[in-house]
C-alpha cells in the first residue's frame, strides 16, 4: 500500500510505501463471540509468508518496548528533568537507559521465575545489603527474586498491602536508586575496613 502525506500548503512529503498484514483467528473457540482479527502496517518488505510471520513476531516485542519506555518515563521521570542542553540530556538518558534495561530484565525474571534465589540475578552484595537494611528474617541466599523485587519497591515507598497489587515503576526506580547507594556505601566501608584492619 502507498500512503500519501497530507498536503498542508508546504512542500509535499514523499509517499510511504508500506505493507499490510491481516491476521485473524481462523478457528476460534466456540465460546468466543468475535474472533480476533487485526491489521499490521509495516515498513518491512513482506513478500512471503515467512517474512509476514517474522514481522508479526517482531510486533510481539512491542509490549516489552512499551514497558521499557514506561520505566524510563515514569520511573526516572526523564521528561521532568529540566536540562537545557541536549548533550546533558543525552548523558542522563545514557545512564537512565542502562538502569531501565536492568530493572526491566529483573521484572521479566520475576514474572517467569519468581521463586529463583535473587542472588542468581542480582549482585549478591545488593541482596545482602537489602536483607540487612530491611531487617529481613531470611538469609540473603534464600531470598527469592519476587521477595527481592517487592522489598526494593518498599525502599522506594511501596507499602505492599494486600490491596496494593504489584509495585509500579516509580517506587521501583526510587527503591533501586536507594539500594544502589546503600550497596556502594557498604562496598566503600568494606574496602576501608580491609585497608585499616
Amino acid at each position: 500500500m502507498t500512503i500519501f502525506a497530507p498536503w498542508l500548503g508546504k512542500k509535499e512529503a514523499a509517499p510511504l510505501r508500506l505493507w499490510a498484514i491481516r491476521i485473524w483467528e481462523a478457528d476460534p473457540p466456540p465460546d468466543v463471540e468475535e474472533p480476533v482479527e487485526w491489521m499490521l502496517i509495516t515498513s518491512l518488505s513482506i513478500e512471503t509468508l515467512a517474512e509476514a510471520a517474522e514481522a508479526i513476531g517482531l510486533y510481539g516485542f512491542r509490549w516489552l518496548i512499551e514497558e521499557y519506555h514506561k520505566c524510563l518515563k515514569s520511573g526516572c521521570a526523564i521528561e521532568k528533568k529540566q536540562l537545557e542542553e541536549a548533550d546533558r540530556l543525552e548523558a542522563l538518558l545514557g545512564i537512565a537507559a542502562v538502569v531501565a534495561v536492568r530493572l526491566l530484565a529483573i521484572k521479566q525474571q520475576v514474572k517467569s521465575r519468581p521463586q529463583t534465589p535473587a542472588v542468581e540475578h542480582v549482585e549478591p552484595m545488593a541482596v545482602k545489603v537489602l536483607c540487612s537494611w530491611r531487617k529481613l528474617k531470611v538469609k540473603p541466599q534464600k531470598l527469592t527474586l519476587y521477595e527481592f523485587w517487592r522489598e526494593v519497591a518498599k525502599l522506594g515507598g511501596f507499602l505492599g498491602r494486600c490491596s496494593d497489587g504489584e509495585p509500579g515503576w516509580q517506587t521501583l526506580w526510587l527503591g533501586w536508586r536507594e539500594l544502589d547507594l546503600l550497596t556502594q556505601g557498604a562496598k566503600l566501608a568494606r574496602e576501608r575496613w580491609k585497608r585499616c584492619g
